[in-house]
């Protein structure tokens, strides 16, 4: 992946919840030509927690068939139980997409114990690359430093965290183990 930007896209829906579809394509190109080095689909901004379970694979197929390979293409599959997200991945898992993208799940708080096992779970569950979206100000829970440690070190697919934690970036960049 090149260096740059990296944005969320938001998800352009009908009066009915279903995709329009040109728009998102439009949304897509207009941030690759303005010189994007990867794009976030459904994401919070993308608001992938309410659309209809259908809805889901059919905004990742338009964002990878809009990107046509020139950007990765990153998937929010955020739930709040790993059958949910195992059922999100599994609707998505034959896109051509680089990662799936997970903010803890986001019902009731989390102890470091249970994200670190949700993490090692939805990873074992899809041959794509995962994310750890740190979003405690809606999840209730915090992606901390050694659970980041102890997920590099148990999940081969983990790709990286997305967070505005710049105390955590610090940390991790100190540390000659990660």
């Amino acid at each position: 992946m090149k260096v740059g930007f990296v944005p969320a896209l938001g998800t352009p829906l009908d009066e009915n919840g279903n995709l329009i579809v040109e728009s998102y394509k439009k949304q897509v190109n207009d941030m690759i030509d303005r010189g994007a080095s990867g794009l976030l689909s459904m994401g919070s901004m993308g608001i992938q927690a309410f659309l209809k379970m259908e809805v889901c694979p059919q905004v990742a197929k338009a964002a990878v068939e809009a990107a046509a390979g020139r950007v990765p293409i990153f998937v929010g599959a955020m739930a709040c139980s790993i059958a949910q997200a195992k059922q999100r991945m599994a609707a998505m898992e034959d896109l051509d997409i680089t990662a799936f993208v997970f903010t803890t799940p986001y019902y009731h708080s989390c102890n470091p114990a249970q994200i670190i096992n949700y993490y090692k779970n939805v990873a074992a569950a899809t041959k794509h690359g995962i994310l750890m979206y740190d979003l405690p100000g809606v999840t209730n829970s915090k992606i901390t430093y050694n659970i980041v440690k102890t997920l590099i070190k148990e999940v081969p697919n983990l790709m990286g965290i997305k967070s505005a934690d710049l105390k955590l970036f610090r940390t991790l960049k100190l540390d000659p183990e990660v």
